[in-house]
């Protein structure tokens, strides 16, 4: 009765439990009808009240009582439903089962011959999570928002898994319960890894389909394409990617509970079994996943440049030779590319993407079989205007100079046409040391010849400047190049619809700005670093809603910054 109250979803899972306890009651042969009867009734009372309550509330707010009303007009079923029900469970960023490998098990469970009330109460369990699963799945949301965290929208169904969970290890023998045992030491893992390293930075998911954590578990072998995603060549690929997957890692489940269970009845070791089955069964389903999705198992790139950031950080890097000798980038430099890496998924004029590009000054080397002419523009992330242009001569190589002073946590050249695309090898090459910043532009744009680089998704960017939103912070990297280091530099400030207070603050050097309703002021910045950049984190205390005054924009905006 309390569970739609908390969420307007969780009225489905609360059905759905109240449907199977009725279900539970009738069937329950050891009472005569009239009192079985008699118990659902009086079951019933609580939940009954509950849901007039709750229905009263929309009707008294909303004017009807349909509960999706909050949600706009047609946010029914669609189309990618049974897509979005296997990402809720294996995609690689948002899958619970991806986090939480042990959960796994509570389906195999339903498979075992276990007494008839047990297997009840489990096929109940497992239909109450998948009816709940489709539920949320019918919304465009079922990731849970921008950032989004793992499973989100199955959390509170979770608890439903403990009942085939507890049956799959009471009936399970040596065999089965060391790999339980396993399984469940891999989700402690996952889990102490998503928390512990960055400060729970790879919790929260963007959706370009590549898990933080898988990447962080090896720059140079590209396991996040070996995993199914839901966002890369659509609903189609990805369930037979899914479906793959599942495959293989019940055939392992299988040999290992029944195949190779037998020797470890006859005195084998079940324990050694598990630790050879498992990986054995991941590196199956790794292979079988870069097959699919037409992917090779190295990318360098991310490697490379993951060198190249250490060093901006003070760390000591060795080349390995014939020798060993400390490796100085200023005079080995590498060669950035990913020729390697696959291109099914993107644009067809794209000739290099690259993921956390440190802060520094590089150059794109431009390398063709043939004459070429046309234009190499380059972009971070999706802004709406490329950082540089570049016009390409009747020449078979030709070199660019570029400058990165907030790095990017996307770089993307293309090409004017996929024609060129397909003749270009584009190579990047640091031509300085790392910037020591960790964290990388997300976006760019262009003010009065200045370059905004941005560092987070507190703001909205505009043509001719850009909002922080209201109660945030907003850190951002103006520059406006090395040819003009260590002048002093001028923001105006234009505040919302709200009294607010403003902090604009760069390093030691901070400016407290009080605003009223629209009031406008200019902030001087300190001088700039040598290369010519201030770093600025602009906080915006409080904020407004332009659709409280008119319209139906409904951001919440805080100051705006030019």
């Amino acid at each position: 009765g309390a569970l739609p109250w908390l969420h307007t979803r969780f009225s489905v899972l609360a059905g759905a439990i109240g449907v199977a306890v009725v279900v539970l009651l009738l069937v329950d042969a050891s009472r005569p009808l009239a009192a079985r009867w008699r118990r659902v009734a009086t079951f019933a009372i609580v939940p009954a009240v509950s849901a007039v309550a709750w229905l009263g509330m929309f009707y008294a707010i909303y004017g009807t009582v349909d509960p999706r009303v909050p949600y706009g007009p047609n946010p029914e079923f669609r189309p990618w439903i049974w897509g979005a029900v296997a990402g809720l469970f294996v995609d690689q960023q948002f899958g619970l089962f991806t986090y939480a490998p042990v959960l796994s098990v509570a389906f195999i469970a339903l498979a075992i011959r276990v007494p008839r009330p047990w297997r009840q109460l489990s096929l109940l369990n497992v239909g109450i999570l998948l009816v709940y699963a489709m539920a949320v799945a019918s919304y465009w949301m079922w990731w849970a928002g921008v950032p989004g965290l793992p499973a989100r929208f199955l959390t509170a169904a979770v608890p439903l898994l403990s009942v085939p969970l507890a049956v799959a290890w009471s009936r399970s023998a040596a065999m089965g319960r060391a790999a339980l045992l396993s399984l469940l030491g891999m989700s402690w893992a996952i889990t102490g890894l998503v928390l512990i390293v960055d400060r729970s930075a790879m919790a929260w998911n963007f959706r370009d389909g590549q898990a933080a954590w898988l990447e962080w578990l090896n720059l140079l072998v590209n396991l996040p394409r070996a995993w199914p995603s839901f966002f890369w060549n659509g609903e189609a690929a990805f369930l037979r990617h899914a479906g793959l997957l599942v495959g293989i890692l019940a055939l392992t489940w299988w040999l290992i509970a029944l195949g190779v269970g037998r020797r470890a009845g006859r005195g084998g070791h079940p324990r050694l079994a598990v630790a050879v089955w498992l990986p054995v069964g991941a590196m199956l389903a790794t292979q079988a996943g870069w097959t699919l999705t037409g992917s090779v198992p190295l990318d360098p790139a991310r490697a490379q440049l993951a060198v190249f950031a250490a060093t901006g950080r003070g760390a000591s890097v060795w080349q390995v030779g014939p020798g060993l000798r400390r490796w100085n980038p200023e005079a080995a430099p590498m060669r950035v590319s990913n020729d390697q890496a696959p291109l099914a998924d993107r644009p067809s004029a794209t000739v290099l993407i690259l993921g956390n590009v440190p802060a520094g000054t590089y150059r794109l080397d431009v390398a063709s079989p043939q004459l070429m002419t046309g234009e190499l523009t380059v972009s971070i992330g999706r802004s709406a205007a490329p950082l540089y242009r570049f016009t390409l001569t009747s020449s078979p190589a030709q070199v660019f100079a570029m400058s990165l002073p907030a790095g990017a946590e996307v770089l993307v050249a293309e090409a004017s046409n996929p024609d060129l695309a397909r003749q270009w090898r584009v190579t990047l090459i640091p031509t300085s040391v790392a910037g020591p910043a960790t964290r990388f532009a997300r976006l760019h744009a262009t003010y009065d010849g200045t370059e905004t680089f941005f560092l987070d998704g507190n703001v909205f960017a505009e043509a001719d400047g850009f909002w922080v939103r209201g109660g945030r912070m907003a850190e951002v990297v103006l520059s406006q190049g090395v040819a003009a280091p260590r002048r002093t530099g001028l923001v105006h400030v234009r505040n919302g619809g709200a009294d607010n207070v403003v902090t604009i603050q760069s390093g030691a050097w901070q400016e407290v700005v009080s605003l009223a309703p629209w009031e406008e002021r200019d902030v001087s910045l300190p001088l700039a670093d040598t290369f010519g950049t201030w770093p600025l984190a602009i906080t915006s205390a409080s904020g407004f809603r332009p659709s409280d005054v008119s319209g139906q924009d409904t951001r919440y905006l805080g100051v705006w910054v030019r």
